[in-house]
């Protein structure tokens, strides 16, 4: 490179040598030549110097330049004495001193004694070849890292062109494309070539990773949904947007009531107009079909829990229609027809029966029988044995439940049939009372074996046989028992059975013997 302070050289014409030849020992000064060879180390012209000097020994000193041994050669040239003639050569000082610099772009200039090459003119730069080259306009390459913008016109190499601005802003270049390379230009919006733009969330509206075109990172657009659509209890909050200048937007958002229909929450949106099962279904409504419905209220007929408000649906198991219905489940309640009723309500089975149900929720269970179910013997006056009965218990509903009434009349055991009076051609009524069975009054004291039973008859005393069985016929001719009374002597009968002699005469007993 000239122009540097170890390149600048003293401009002396080196053709002097050759007027060393003019000397008679131009071959000794042709060794002198060779010196010039050491011109290529820049030294060799130091050995000429001293040649002018006359003195060897001062050109010994040039032994001192950068290549001794260059100047060790011009030693050489001392030994001719002869040579200092050459000196009339130094007439070719007359030569353009400032001849070696390119004048066209580099400066030459007088230090001191000497002349030389120094820096590039202006509008050129010193390149790493140590040639002065135009700097470039605007759009022309350049090399930042090399020269720092000294080789462009503007002084600013930015993105490897020549720029009319220091361009470091935000998302702005000087080569943003053909058109505009060298002027300082934002980068195209929906581009970041210089990944200069991170992109942030969508739910902040935060910038998208990319330039907006007017040398600024672009924020989310209005289209950019910032929340996805949410329930809030069962209405439908649709999508909100990013409002373009970093915030979203929630005041504008449309909103559903998914009634009867459920909002599904993590779909955020009303779940259809149809349903396939309950889940589908806001509370108070359960699925029918494909539809949502109302629940039933109680005391409706259903035939599932999920029908009715209260999730209770009971089978009415009093009667035996199997119908159910919607009753209250807390607590539970047993139903019947259509009505409900609370723990231990009892209703008769039939009005007058012997038979009552309990409600044991959700059911009334098993009949209950009365106390007394059946007919029960007793005494009735004039008789001492148990000719007598009381009907069975009579079942009634009032207020408070169902009632077991106990019959407290002891009604005869009075039997009437027509019999044929042993003597007598037409079938007559004849009334027996008899004792009571096991279960109701007998009407029969004859066996199936022809026996007669007179404990079957009633007795007006304890102690003895007061009443007795006969063996008579019936209108049908069948052999019955009735229980006559035995009669004493001249009391009027009809037959001698009734008589305790065993005789009746003339339609009297007559005295037992």
């Amino acid at each position: 490179m000239l122009g540097g302070s170890d390149k600048d050289s003293e401009l002396t014409d080196t053709d002097s040598g050759d007027t060393a030849d003019d000397g008679n020992t131009g071959d000794t000064g042709n060794t002198g030549d060779t010196g010039n060879t050491g011109d290529t180390g820049n030294t060799g012209d130091t050995g000429n110097t001293g040649n002018t000097g006359d003195t060897g020994d001062t050109g010994n000193t040039g032994d001192t330049g950068n290549t001794g041994n260059t100047g060790n050669t011009g030693n050489t040239g001392d030994t001719g004495d002869t040579g200092d003639t050459g000196d009339t050569g130094n007439t070719g000082d007359t030569a353009d001193p400032c001849a070696p610099c390119d004048l066209s772009n580099r400066k030459c200039v007088q230090q001191g004694e000497n002349w030389v090459c120094t820096g590039c003119k202006t509008k050129y730069y010193e390149n790493t070849e140590d040639l002065c080259v135009a700097k470039g306009d605007l759009g022309h390459e350049c090399d930042f890292a090399e020269y720092a913008g000294i080789d462009c016109d503007s002084g600013k190499c930015v993105d490897g062109v020549c720029c009319n601005d220091v361009c470091d802003g935000l998302c702005e270049s000087c080569n943003v494309s053909d058109f505009y390379k060298g002027t300082c230009t934002p980068f195209l919006a929906g581009t970041d070539p210089d990944d200069e733009c991170e992109a942030g969330n969508t739910y902040d509206c935060d910038q998208n990773g990319f330039c907006d075109g007017l040398g600024a990172c672009q924020m989310y657009d209005t289209s950019t949904v910032c929340q996805t659509p949410v329930c809030v209890g069962n209405i439908s909050k649709g999508s909100a947007y990013c409002d373009g200048s970093g915030t979203c937007d929630l005041s504008s958002r449309p909103e559903a009531d998914c009634e009867p229909y459920t909002c599904d929450i993590p779909q955020g949106i009303c779940s259809g107009n149809s349903c396939s099962n309950d889940l589908d279904c806001i509370a108070g409504y359960y699925c029918q079909g494909s539809t949502c419905v109302n629940k039933k209220p109680n005391g409706s007929y259903c035939t599932s829990n999920n029908q009715c408000s209260s999730n209770d649906c009971t089978l009415d198991d009093f009667g035996t229609d199997g119908f159910k219905y919607c009753v209250p489940n807390a607590p539970a309640h047993c139903a019947k027809e259509s009505s409900w009723y609370v723990a231990n309500t009892t209703f008769c089975v039939t009005a007058g029966g012997t038979t009552y149900k309990k409600c044991t929720p959700d059911l009334w269970g098993t009949a209950i029988n009365c106390t007394n179910v059946a007919k029960r013997g007793c005494v009735v006056a004039p008789w001492k044995t148990k000719a007598g009965f009381y009907n069975a218990d009579s079942c009634a509903d009032t207020g408070t439940g169902a009632v077991c009434n106990a019959d407290s009349t002891c009604e005869e055991c009075a039997f009437a049939r027509l019999i044929l009076i042993p003597g007598g051609t037409k079938p007559v009524s004849y009334t027996s009372v008899y004792n009571f069975g096991t279960t109701v009054c007998n009407t029969n004291c004859r066996g199936k074996t022809g026996i007669l039973n007179d404990s079957i008859c009633a007795q007006e005393s304890t102690t003895s046989t007061t009443h007795r069985c006969v063996e008579v016929e019936d209108s049908k001719g069948a052999l019955v028992g009735i229980c006559a009374e035995l009669l004493g002597g001249g009391e009027t009968c009809t037959f001698n059975e009734q008589c305790k002699s065993g005789s009746c005469f003339k339609g009297k007993c007559t005295v037992a013997p």
